[in-house]
């Protein structure tokens, strides 16, 4: 094979280009602002590397196909300075041999190293690439298609070159010319696209930059691993008879300078493998000519069925055009559409009911993770439990802010309780809960926790630990569907149900929580023993309270009804005094005389005898006579003898 001095200057050219290009580039999105560019700069800047060791080797070759014309020019043993030194290489067929097997083969894993850590660089780095704005994809994209188009002739061009039998060494910088215009080409087509759809609100126009970086970045690991498997294939693979092919050539790129060789290369597999020459058979002549119309059926197929949509029962299809939704829902059934990419459809299953947990279920006790723990009340929750913070109503502890003995404020009582939340919902309007969230399931389970964070501080935890868990997942219930259905985008989901699982405390704390419970039991029995102490002395004390009343009042009633007698006898008797005081004295002795002697035993003497001796004997008991009982009402009777 002959170079050209053409061949050399094309390859320098190329190299020039692609380092003026990437200092453009690099300006442009360093200074304008454009980070779409940062990819297609760092390609370039790969390219010019590649080019510029192209130019080295191509210059080398020259120099050693010229030198070995002047000896052939000058005679068959010019060269010899010796009888029999056929065997001897010229100066520059020696410096062209060392280049490339030493210096060509460590330069091209350099390239590929540097290859390699530029795309590491632009993947990670094209996240944090903030997009062009929307007005600006215009000239962005008019510039990549005027980059792109101008690689793409002089790629074409120099792909020409190649296909003649001296240019086979301008095919590797045609390559990635071709390779730089195709990519370039496929950045303008996302920044046009972009945009076009500028106004229709899409995840992706927002990551231009990013799609475009990363789309390079896959590329240019791609050839550097494919650069590094040709090295290494070149140094232990098989030796075959004339001048070693370039290493940093890429056979992926150079398929785009001679798509025919692809074709070729698939016939000499097939005509090894089956040992004969598949190739000249009819059928793979008609194969090979029906490629492009089969595969043109096939897409049109596929663009067909594209068109038509089945919503499965209880599903909801939403169709966006160009990644917009459209007006209305598809329900079940058979629909019709644009093909895709113009309309694709979003299905969501309405029907299903989905849940959302606050913790994990209990892990299970009997298995290896049970060593070491001892079952009982409120022992069986791990790390995993979700942690609330919950008020403490307790008449001795503190306020917020209020100041101790000591001067300082000091923290609110707490308590820390642990609980297992799951909710369940269903979807009731999938326009809203595709499009108004970016990760509605995400949003639900915040504004879950966060319910269930405010609920348990404004309870009382102990009381919380007693009350009935379906009143504590009703008012949480009502509480989610408040906050979902609130603000100016809603979640467009119906909570059905709230199941609180798990309440109890830490696992950490349960002793202290077991003291208190104690103590809780302790002081509710003595209260009840206070009660039925109250409940029974207090009735007996107001009952002896009532008695000694009631006895005061009649010894009042009595005391008065007798002062008013005694008052009114006392008149009685002193208007009979003021009438005939001697008659009142005679009535009065009379009186006192017969109440004195009516119950004393009475002896009647009969005078006249004065010896008469007379025993009485006064132990003796009478018993009654008739003139000795008395009339009913009688103030007294006497015995009489």
């Amino acid at each position: 094979m002959t170079t050209k001095p053409l061949h050399d200057r094309v390859a320098a050219v190329f190299g020039l280009l692609h380092l003026v290009v990437c200092a453009v580039l690099v300006a442009l999105a360093k200074v304008g602002g454009w980070t779409e560019c940062w990819g297609v700069s760092a390609l370039h800047a790969v390219h010019a590397l590649l080019g510029l060791l192209a130019v080295f080797h191509l210059r080398l070759v020259r120099g050693a196909e010229l030198e070995a014309e002047e000896l052939k020019a000058a005679g068959p043993r010019a060269h010899e300075l010796f009888e029999g030194d056929e065997g001897v290489l010229n100066e520059r067929e020696r410096a062209l041999a060392q280049f490339e097997r030493f210096f060509l083969p460590v330069a091209t894993l350099v390239i590929a190293a540097i290859e390699g850590i530029l795309a590491v660089w632009l993947w990670q780095s094209s996240a944090a690439f903030v997009a062009t704005a929307g007005e600006r994809l215009l000239p962005l994209s008019i510039c990549l298609f005027v980059g792109s188009f101008a690689f793409f002739l002089v790629g074409r061009y120099a792909a020409g070159m190649a296909a003649t039998p001296s240019g086979g060494m301008v095919r590797a910088p045609a390559g990635y010319a071709l390779l730089n215009a195709g990519l370039t080409f496929l950045a303008a087509l996302l920044a046009f696209g972009a945009y076009l759809l500028r106004g229709a609100e899409l995840g992706f126009i927002e990551n231009t930059a990013l799609v475009i970086g990363r789309m390079i970045a896959l590329v240019m690991v791609g050839c550097a691993v494919e650069k590094a498997g040709i090295v290494v294939a070149a140094l232990y693979g098989p030796r075959h008879s004339g001048p070693p092919a370039a290493v940093y050539r890429s056979r992926l790129a150079e398929l785009l300078v001679a798509p025919e060789q692809f074709v070729h290369g698939v016939t000499d597999v097939l005509d090894y493998q089956f040992g004969f020459r598949v190739s000249d058979t009819w059928f793979f002549r008609v194969l090979v000519r029906a490629v492009v119309p089969l595969l043109a059926l096939q897409l049109g197929v596929l663009g067909v069925v594209s068109c038509f949509v089945i919503v499965n029962p209880g599903e909801v299809a939403i169709v966006e055009r160009w990644g917009a939704p459209r007006e209305g829902d598809l329900g079940p059934g058979l629909h019709g559409k644009l093909p895709w990419p113009i309309e694709t459809v979003r299905r969501l299953n309405a029907a299903r009911i989905r849940d959302v947990r606050i913790g994990v279920p209990t892990p299970d006790l009997t298995g290896s993770h049970a060593e070491g723990r001892v079952p009982g009340l409120w022992r069986s929750a791990g790390d995993w439990a979700a942690v609330f913070v919950s008020a403490s109503h307790s008449a001795g502890a503190p306020r917020v802010g209020e100041a101790t003995g000591k001067g300082r404020a000091t923290a609110p009582s707490a308590s820390l309780l642990v609980a297992d939340v799951h909710v369940h919902y269903r979807v009731k309007s999938p326009r809203a809960f595709l499009y108004n969230h970016a990760e509605p399931q995400a949003l639900l389970e915040g504004t879950v926790r966060r319910c269930a964070l405010a609920y348990f501080a404004t309870h009382d935890g102990a009381a919380l630990l007693q009350t009935d868990r379906e009143r504590i997942a009703s008012s949480l219930a009502k509480a989610i569907q408040r906050r979902v259905d609130s603000g100016a985008l809603p979640l467009g989901v119906e909570v059905l149900s709230v199941a609180i699982i798990r309440l109890q405390p830490p696992p950490a704390v349960v002793d202290a929580y077991q003291d208190v419970v104690a103590e809780l039991q302790r002081r509710t029995a003595r209260m009840s023993e206070a009660d039925a102490y109250y409940h029974r002395i207090v009735p007996y004390a107001e009952g002896i309270a009532a008695e000694r009343r009631g006895e005061a009042m009649a010894f009042r009633s009595s005391k008065v009804a007798r002062a008013e007698g005694v008052g009114a006898l006392f008149k009685q008797r002193l208007a009979l005094h003021s009438a005939n005081p001697r008659l009142y004295r005679y009535f009065s002795y009379l009186d006192r005389l017969e109440r004195s002697l009516g119950d004393a035993r009475k002896v009647v003497v009969v005078g006249g005898g004065s010896e008469q001796v007379i025993s009485l004997d006064l132990k003796q008991e009478f018993g009654p006579e008739l003139l000795d009982v008395g009339l009913p009402g009688a103030t007294g009777t006497g015995n009489r003898e």
